[in-house]
């Protein structure tokens, strides 16, 4: 039987547990990147299957670590799109040039650093686990624009409405909330999602907003939308089933589902309240890929959906780059991270 793979939401299932992740001492990754996927491994951060806990978790709240060191970022000598991974456990954020797969910055100052998100103007958003707060950051900035600071929980993850800039954040609280902040600043509005924990969400093209968690009555793995212009969110009958909930993404032109489980993504349509499967993508040679993310760099109505799409790898302390929707072997992979959970990127 294939274990099943524990990230950032391995906090999902340690709520169940009453166990939630704690980070680990470190400053600052070495990324080495190789053309092949890195080596298999397994993270064994809960007592679950008759595996040992890991010293990563811990029960009860986050230890909160603070990085050492300033953040960096090194000169270019024309724009380039960011690669940028949540270093999670080492406390930082490290910065990649998306086409060498470089190192060129790393920014710190987090607790837990989880998942990340990016608004039209490239700004990356960093939910920091450990501290509840969401860092923003300029394209290649080091010093942040601002912090966004709320008390209902432990941020998860965030996305941006393309329509309005309205930030969504995710709070891992067991309640299943999200909070909305009206062009991404000011005091937010909490939402139920009807599920006991949420991830990571996404908005779609139209304003509609998607998370993944556990349906608060079934306890099944669910997603559940909040159509744009509307105040309650409302499940999502699935053609398929989800393992272990993970992340959201808008692929330029169909949500993609993340499944923890497998490591696999499906890109769905939504018509009303029921989804119709448009593609599945596996991440062959992952172990446990949390955060995935879609770049588009072209701005073409042939095909709208961006073609690679890179994940922050934690079982594997990896980030990979594969092609999609094609999926399989990952085409570069960068080791060296200290489980690694999110990962985007900023044009």
């Amino acid at each position: 039987m294939k274990h099943l793979r524990f990230a950032v939401c391995a906090v999902g299932m340690g709520a169940a547990l009453g166990v939630l992740a704690a980070c680990a001492g470190g400053s600052q990754s070495s990324g080495a990147v190789s053309s092949s996927f890195a080596p298999l491994g397994v993270h064994g951060g809960l007592p679950f299957a008759g595996r040992a806990p890991s010293p990563n978790f811990i029960p009860g709240t986050p230890v909160r670590h603070r990085s050492h060191g300033k953040s960096w970022m090194a000169p270019r000598e024309k724009p380039d799109n960011l690669l940028y991974i949540a270093n999670s456990y080492a406390a930082t954020v490290d910065v990649y040039s998306w086409r060498l797969l470089k190192q060129v910055g790393s920014l710190t100052g987090f607790s837990t650093p989880y998942t990340m998100c990016v608004d039209k103007a490239q700004d990356v958003y960093v939910a920091d686990f450990g501290n509840g707060n969401i860092v923003e950051y300029a394209h290649g900035g080091t010093s942040p624009i601002k912090t966004l600071t709320q008390t209902y929980g432990s941020a998860i993850g965030c996305s941006v409405d393309p329509t309005s800039g309205n930030l969504a954040v995710s709070i891992f609280n067991g309640s299943g909330t999200v909070l909305i902040y009206p062009n991404g600043s000011g005091t937010p509005t909490a939402y139920t999602a009807n599920l006991t924990s949420v991830w990571p969400p996404s908005y779609d093209s139209s304003g509609n907003l998607f998370v993944e968690g556990y349906d608060n009555v079934s306890g099944a793995p669910a997603l559940n939308e909040l159509p744009a212009g509307s105040s309650t969110f409302s499940k999502i009958t699935l053609p398929f089933s989800i393992v272990f909930p993970g992340c959201v993404a808008w692929d330029g032109k169909y949500v993609a589902v993340g499944d923890q489980g497998v490591n696999t993504i499906y890109q769905i349509t939504v018509s009303g309240s029921t989804a119709s499967l448009q593609g599945t993508t596996v991440l062959g040679g992952a172990t446990d890929v949390f955060q995935f993310f879609v770049p588009k760099f072209g701005n073409g109505q042939v095909n709208p959906q961006g073609n690679r799409v890179v994940g922050a790898d934690f079982g594997a302390s990896a980030a990979d780059k594969w092609l999609y929707p094609v999926g399989g072997v990952p085409t570069k992979t960068i080791t060296g991270f200290t489980n690694p959970e999110g990962a985007v990127v900023s044009k």
